[in-house]
Order: structure tokens, then C-alpha cells, then sequence
């Protein structure tokens, strides 16, 4: 073991021979033909031997003991107890007189103050003082009387884990007995609970996943600080600088995590080993990131895993979830959430997910978070051989827009709508989100709402562009529209978009 300068270490004149209150050494243990035993009995100070068995990760019975405090006068006792045992069992004869070394006092607790009163008012019940008083003399206190109903206490030497009054009304009423303590039910004061609006969104987001058919899971917060190399995140991003554990169980959750998906990929792994290979599962946590400043930073995340199959065998479907599942999943969290103005764009990819099967996620113009197909050279690492689709949401924005909304209500017309189709031409990298705010961005008060039902490459489609369609919707909230009325706004629309991005109207 390589040792930190304050370890305590016992000693021959000549060499080391123990760690003094954890262990002894290889040089100086018993062996078959030792004649000459040389014993030490010895106090050590709790704090240091917690310190140094912990640096040294080495918790043995005896840092189990000494940390937690012995009896200080015991010492010479223990003495002469082991040597009477040691020449007993093998016969030896033992030498006259010991070498005593006290060279400061040990304090113990003395006249620890003890009221009857305070007794009642703990336990619930009256007990007298003569009851009291055998009860802690039995056990070898000692007790001076104080005043009427007050005592001074001294408990043995051998009692260092009792220093106040609740240690010693605690020792009254374990002789007492519990069972003659009287059930009764406490006074309390009933309080209106405080919602919390961050726990109030998340309860509604649990609601409405496992709703869904979604698992709630619980990982650890921290693991192992290889996380960033399987998932292959560059030198300069912050979620590899982890905040490392002093005391790790282990070498694997010695660092606290910086994203919630890798324990959601080891969750995976463990249930394909297992043969459960169509998940569905969500996670609520924080993530730990370590900027320059003295304590890390705690975000609020939530993260879910989709793989497999969409619904279970004895619904005869074999339809496999893909990233427009996951997208329809957190569409209808925001949903349900009332918040309308996140994006999706696919310039701003995560380097562990698919590049063509990925995307940001944007509240207006601020990033939340991303969702996409895992890469396939991190399932390589993980050794992982099913398609696995992510996301990982920033609750702590999610929930300032949640508090900001602003909700409006209107009638819901009883006239019927009118719908039009519209396949616009555009290049192969435009995104269709692109579109629809253009269209949405137009405000016309009779479109209703505006959907893509169609995307098309092919025949008819030049090299490098697509076909985009759109369905849209109108209605009055007074009367029937007539066609006349429907075309004028649809053209109008539809002219708009093209002259703003460039769009060709595919006949």
C-alpha cells in the first residue's frame, strides 16, 4: 500500500510493523513457530482511523471498531484479558508488569444533565423517578441529584455513544420497554400541500407516458467515466468533464453522470441478455456537470429508450418503431403540456446518434434537448443489435415555458371544414418544418390547421429535390364557407410560400 502522510503506522524502531488501528502487517503476524508474542493495547483517535481506512479503502474489523470509539480505560484490561487467554490456549507463561504510555487524558462525557419531565414529554408517558434512576444504575451510570426532577448523569467509560439527554432518555425507555408505552396519535397541524410546479409537470409527464405504455426506470446517478468514450463526444464538450467520486463503490460508478443515456443503453443491454428485446422505458433524473466554479451544476432531464417492436405479438403486428414514434411520443408530452412552439432541426446532431435520424429539440429559439437513432458504432461498443431511438429533455426550460403559457379558449365551430391539398416541390435539404412556419407564420384567421400527409422522391422528382405535401384545413367560426371563399384564402397561402422559399407547386 502506498500510504498518505497522516497515516498512522506502528513501528519496530527499524520498520513499519502495522497500520495502527486497521491492520497489522505481514512481518509481524503469528506463525507456527512464534515463541515470543509482544502485545499492544491501544485507544486511536476515531477521526483519524475513519480517515485513513477510507483514503485506503480498507474497512477491516478493526477500523469497524476504532472509528466508532472505544473505551478509553479499557485499555489495560484488554491487556491483560488477551494475555490471560493466550496462556491459557497454548501454555505460555506470561512476564511480569507493562509498559503504560497516557500521555494526554481522553475526555468522556460527564454530568450529562437529565430531566424527568423531558422523559414524559419524549416517550408519552410518565415515568417515575425511582424507576428511572434503577433503570441507568443498573447499566453503571452514576447520578447526582440536581434539583427537583433533575439529575446529572455520568454514563461508564464504555459507553462513547452516549453524550446528550436523548441518549439517555433513549437507554430509559429500551429497559422500560416500548411495549409499555401507551399508542396514541400525535397532534398535528393539517397544512394545505405546496405544489411545486417542477414536480407538478413531471407527475403530469409520468402520467402520460406510462399512459402510453412507457416504464418508469431508476438508474444510479453515477457511473463509470469511460461513459464519454463509448459515446464517442468530442474533446471539448462539457458532459466530459465529470464530477469524480471521493469514496467510488467501484472503479465503474466512481464519476457522476453528465447524460442520462447511457444508463438507459445499459438498462437495454441487460434486458436484451435477458431476451426482452421490445422496450418501451423513461427516466426522470438530474445529470452533473463540472464547470470551473466550486460545485457542479445540477440539471433536471428526462430521458426515454424505444426499441423493438411498436405493440406486443398477440396483437398479430409486426410494425417496428422508428424515429417518427419517438417524435409522436414527446409531440404528445408538449402537447398535453400546452406548449406549441418547439422545433425540430437536424443541423444540430449528437455525435453518439444516427446523422440522417436525428434531431435538436428547440423551445422558440433555445435547445431542450435531441432525440434520434443511436449511432451504430455505439451500439457496436455496447454490444447492442437492435435500431434503439433516445431523447433526453431539459425539464428546468421545459418548465419555465410551462409556467409562462398563457392559455386562450374559443368556441369550437359547428360548421363543417373545408379541405385543401397542396404537393410543393422543394430542395432535398429543406426541412418540412421549414414550411409549415411559413404557412403557419401567414396567420390567415380561416386556416384551421395544416398537416403533411405525403413525402415523395422519384419518378416525376428531379435528382436533389422532393415532394412535400400539405393538407390543409379551413373553417369559419360563423358560418359555411363557400369554395369561392376557401380557394381566395388557399391561393393566397400557397403564393405566399412560394415567393418565400422558393417553392414550385407540383401539378
Amino acid at each position: 500500500h502506498t500510504l498518505p502522510k497522516d497515516t498512522l503506522l506502528i513501528c519496530d524502531g527499524v520498520k513499519p510493523v502495522a497500520i495502527g488501528g486497521i491492520m497489522g502487517g505481514l512481518n509481524s503476524e503469528v506463525k507456527d513457530d512464534t515463541q515470543i508474542i509482544l502485545l499492544e493495547s491501544a485507544y486511536f483517535n476515531p477521526a483519524s482511523i475513519r480517515r485513513s481506512a477510507r483514503k485506503l479503502a480498507m474497512p477491516t474489523d478493526a477500523a469497524f471498531r476504532f472509528e466508532r470509539g472505544i473505551d478509553p480505560e479499557g485499555v489495560v484490561n484488554a491487556l491483560t484479558r488477551a494475555a490471560q487467554l493466550i496462556a491459557d490456549i497454548s501454555g505460555g507463561s506470561i512476564c511480569k508488569n507493562y509498559i503504560d504510555e497516557y500521555p494526554k487524558i481522553i475526555s468522556t462525557a460527564k454530568d450529562i444533565p437529565l430531566r424527568l419531565d423531558r422523559i414524559s414529554r419524549i416517550i408519552g408517558t410518565e415515568i417515575g423517578a425511582k424507576d428511572v434512576t434503577r433503570i441507568l444504575r443498573s447499566i453503571g451510570m452514576v447520578l447526582k441529584h440536581n434539583g427537583k426532577g433533575r439529575y446529572l448523569v455520568t454514563p461508564p467509560t464504555c459507553r462513547v455513544d452516549i453524550s446528550r439527554e436523548i441518549d439517555l432518555i433513549e437507554e430509559v425507555i429500551r429497559l422500560y420497554g416500548y411495549d409499555r408505552v401507551p399508542v396514541t396519535l400525535p397532534a398535528v397541524s393539517v397544512t394545505e400541500m405546496e405544489i411545486i410546479p417542477r414536480l407538478d409537470m413531471e407527475e403530469r409527464i409520468r402520467q402520460l407516458l406510462t399512459g402510453s405504455g412507457y416504464t418508469e426506470i431508476v438508474n444510479y446517478s453515477f457511473g463509470t467515466p469511460e461513459t464519454a468514450d463509448i459515446l464517442c463526444l468530442p474533446e471539448n464538450d462539457e458532459r466530459r468533464r465529470p464530477v469524480r467520486i471521493k469514496n467510488p463503490l467501484g472503479e465503474d460508478l466512481s464519476a457522476m453522470r453528465t447524460t442520462m443515456i447511457h444508463g438507459l443503453l445499459e438498462t437495454a443491454k441487460r434486458n436484451a441478455n435477458n431476451s426482452s428485446f421490445d422496450l418501451k422505458i423513461f427516466e426522470i433524473g438530474r445529470i452533473f456537470l463540472n464547470p470551473s466554479r466550486e460545485l457542479p451544476e445540477e440539471k433536471n432531464m428526462i430521458a426515454g429508450l424505444l426499441t423493438g417492436k411498436l405493440t406486443d405479438d398477440f396483437w398479430s403486428s409486426k410494425k417496428i418503431v422508428d424515429f417518427y414514434t419517438l417524435k409522436g411520443c414527446l409531440e404528445n408530452v408538449f402537447f398535453d403540456l400546452k406548449i406549441n412552439n418547439c422545433r425540430y432541426i437536424s443541423k444540430t446532431a449528437e455525435p453518439f446518434l444516427h446523422p440522417g435520424k436525428s434531431c435538436g429539440v428547440y423551445l422558440n429559439e433555445k435547445k431542450i434537448g435531441f432525440l434520434g437513432e443511436i449511432h451504430p458504432d455505439v451500439l457496436e461498443k455496447i454490444d447492442l443489435k437492435n435500431n434503439i431511438y433516445v431523447y433526453e429533455i431539459n425539464l428546468d426550460i421545459l418548465v419555465a415555458a410551462y409556467l409562462d403559457q398563457n392559455i386562450s379558449c374559443q368556441e369550437i365551430s359547428k360548421f363543417p371544414t373545408v379541405i385543401r391539398d397542396t404537393a410543393f416541390v422543394i430542395p432535398d435539404a429543406m426541412e418540412a418544418d421549414q414550411i409549415l412556419n411559413v404557412v403557419l407564420g401567414q396567420k390567415e384567421d380561416l386556416l384551421e390547421n395544416v398537416i403533411i400527409f405525403d413525402v415523395y422522391k422519384g419518378k416525376e422528382i428531379l435528382d436533389g429535390e422532393k415532394s412535400l405535401g400539405l393538407r390543409f384545413s379551413y373553417r369559419a367560426s360563423d358560418k359555411t364557407l363557400t369554395d369561392l371563399e376557401a380557394k381566395s384564402v388557399h391561393d393566397r397561402i400557397v403564393q405566399n410560400t412560394v415567393n418565400l422559399t422558393g417553392a414550385k407547386i407540383r401539378t
